[in-house]
């Protein structure tokens, strides 16, 4: 679809459709993602765009994005199997920005009015790497917009209803022990394991 026809749809959607989620791949690569933002907000949309927070657009005008789900990629989404692990070097490699998220927790110099961080969970270790993560980027804002715990969103990986609830049933109960939010894979419990879902 051209940006016309995404702006088109949202426009025919009418006031029903008041939250626009602007996802990808990573959207933040595309420097057309700015001018999209800025003509949902003309039409009074809340934008929310969904990134890894590996790249930063500088197009992106002052409170564009209403909420940032930041994705950081954990070492559980590196592909070693896939493809004899083709692409696992690189992906590792370019996974985390930390200069990016600090930006984007600091609110983007104004460009993010809100941000939440949700970590993908397959192993009981993911938790112990995403908070030390969280500490790495905290570090550097020494109290200024810190990702506080009740902004970090634990989502258990899985492709199947089975795996996501025996996964769901400890991670939910981290959750309860650290205070963090818990965020199902609602998606897969509705439409299966399906693109464009």
């Amino acid at each position: 679809m051209s940006m016309g026809e995404i702006v088109a749809a949202v426009e025919a959607a009418g006031n029903g459709a008041r939250h626009v989620v602007v996802t990808g791949g990573e959207p933040m690569m595309f420097k057309e993602v700015g001018e999209l933002i800025a003509e949902l907000k003309r039409l009074g949309r809340h934008v929310t765009v969904e990134t890894a927070g590996t790249l930063w657009l500088e197009n992106l005008g002052e409170g564009a994005i209403d909420l940032a789900s930041v994705s950081p990629k954990l070492s559980n989404s590196v592909p070693w199997e896939r493809e004899e692990g083709r692409f696992a070097q690189v992906h590792e490699k370019g996974r985390i920005n930390l200069e990016v998220l600090r930006r984007v927790a600091r609110g983007g110099d104004g460009v993010v009015r809100e941000c939440q961080w949700k970590f993908v969970i397959s192993r009981v270790e993911d938790v112990a790497e995403m908070e030390m993560l969280v500490q790495r980027v905290n570090e550097e804002l020494k109290g200024v917009e810190r990702i506080e715990r009740e902004d970090i969103l634990l989502m258990p990986e899985g492709v199947d209803v089975a795996a996501l609830n025996e996964r769901s049933a400890w991670v939910g109960e981290i959750c309860k022990e650290k205070g963090y939010r818990f965020s199902p894979r609602l998606h897969v419990y509705l439409y299966g394991n399906v693109r464009g879902t």
